[in-house]
């Protein structure tokens, strides 16, 4: 189960609380550290903070969202013929 700084964390367009900066920090510093690219679960809202503080293997949304996304698009489609 998410906990609730999990799910907030999720609802925000960019982090902005000094802990979850720094705490990208460290994965970041990690990965540069171990020569590895970081990577963070992102959103279409956040992805593009993400990629500008330096995570380069992201997702962006989940099945969950892309099955809504289709979903919602072939119902528009369907109710316009």
């Amino acid at each position: 189960m998410a906990s609730s700084e999990q799910i907030e964390y999720r609802l925000m367009k960019t982090p902005k609380k000094p802990r979850y900066l720094a705490a990208f920090k460290k994965v970041l510093d990690a990965a540069k550290r171990h020569q590895k690219p970081a990577g963070m679960f992102a959103t279409k809202e956040n992805i593009g903070w993400a990629l500008e503080k330096g995570f380069r293997f992201n997702t962006v949304d989940d099945d969950d969202t892309f099955l809504i996304q289709g979903a919602q698009l072939a119902l528009e489609r369907a109710r316009l013929k």
